[in-house]
């Protein structure tokens, strides 16, 4: 479902435990939380979590009389333009090919036993095919050629199963036609039960808006 509303929080860390906010914000596809904490300290735990951390947190330099405060975005629901919706499933070629590539012939990609020693219900898929999967879209797809990296972050929040359905939902919760850039999410989920496998965000510049942009100015008289 595309969603123009942002979803925002506001989080009590030394009331209320870090597990719940971490549940809910999967459950409630938040966008943006404001944490709260008396010490730094507290604060500090939210890295736990992995998500973007926006500017502007006191860093522990709080005034006398105020509290410690940080936000994060998750940015789960909120697209400025509009959902892509993709369907994805890893096949064991797939996850021979990658560690040819890599070199990672970790056994619990190819030996159902000994990924069950790990504690998974079998053979997990590299957690980097999912990335590679992002970087095509971004390069040839969506914005597609002409785009470029600036920065990237990818939460693992659970193992992917080869020859298993996955969907993927594509977000643009952050858009600047003027420079060109995009903050893209793409939230990875397991198609049986819909929790989350992974979460990948991209901020990257698309010179090919720019040349386009540039291609239709008119003429200097």
């Amino acid at each position: 479902m595309n969603t123009t509303t942002r979803r925002d929080l506001e989080w009590d860390l030394d009331q209320r435990p870090l597990k719940d906010l971490a549940r809910l914000i999967v459950a409630e596809r938040v966008d943006r939380v404001a944490v709260v904490a008396d010490n730094a300290s507290t604060l500090a735990q939210l890295d736990r979590l992995g998500y973007p951390v926006e500017p502007g947190a006191n860093d522990g330099n709080a005034a006398a009389g105020q509290r410690n405060r940080c936000v994060i975005a998750p940015h789960l629901s909120l697209s400025l333009l509009p959902v892509r919706n993709y369907e994805y499933r890893i096949s064991p070629d797939d996850v021979e090919a990658y560690a040819r590539c890599s070199g990672d012939w970790n056994p619990i990609h190819f030996d159902d036993a000994a990924a069950r020693e790990q504690g998974f219900e079998g053979r997990i898929s590299h957690g980097m095919l999912f990335n590679g999967w992002f970087t095509r879209l971004l390069g040839t797809e969506y914005p597609g050629h002409g785009t470029l990296y600036l920065r990237s972050q990818c939460l693992y929040q659970a193992p992917v199963y080869p020859e298993r359905d996955y969907s993927i939902r594509v977000s643009t919760p952050r858009h600047n036609p003027a420079k060109g850039t995009y903050l893209i999410v793409a939230q990875l989920f397991d198609a049986e039960h819909g929790h989350h496998a992974s979460i990948a965000y991209a901020d990257v510049m698309n010179r090919g808006d720019l040349a386009a942009d540039h291609d239709c100015a008119p003429p200097r008289a």
